[in-house]
C-alpha cells in the first residue's frame, strides 16, 4: 500500500483491539495486489438503539490505479461487520486482478 491507512470512526469510542484488527486485515490485501495505492475505513453507530441494540456500519475504500472499490457492510456485532467487509474487499479485489489479467493477455 502507497499511501498509510486510515481510520475513521463516527459515533463510537476506536479501541485498540479494533484498530489492531484492522491495520490485520488491511496489510493482508496486499497479498492480493501490488498496486493497491490506500485504504480507508469509516467505522459507524448510524443510529443508537436501546430497545434491540446498536448496528455498527463498516465502510471500506481500497483504491486502485483503475478503481476505486467501496465496501459498505452493517453488523450488530462491529468485529463481524469489520471481518465480512474485509472478505468482500479481497474477493472483489482478486476479480480485478483477474480482469487485468485476462486484458492484459488478450
Amino acid at each position: 500500500m502507497k499511501t498509510p491507512l486510515q481510520i475513521t470512526f463516527h459515533g463510537i469510542d476506536g479501541s485498540d483491539a479494533v484498530c489492531e484488527l484492522l491495520h490485520k486485515r488491511a496489510r493482508k490485501l496486499d497479498r492480493y495486489s501490488r498496486r493497491i495505492l490506500g485504504c480507508r475505513i469509516a467505522l459507524e453507530r448510524p443510529n443508537h438503539r436501546h430497545q434491540h441494540g446498536d448496528v455498527f456500519r463498516v465502510r471500506v475504500t481500497v483504491l486502485l490505479p483503475e478503481k476505486k472499490l467501496l465496501i459498505d457492510y452493517q453488523a450488530e456485532d462491529l468485529y463481524e461487520g469489520a471481518t465480512h467487509a474485509f472478505d468482500t474487499a479481497d474477493r472483489q479485489i482478486v476479480e480485478c486482478e483477474a480482469r487485468r489479467t485476462q486484458k492484459l493477455s488478450a
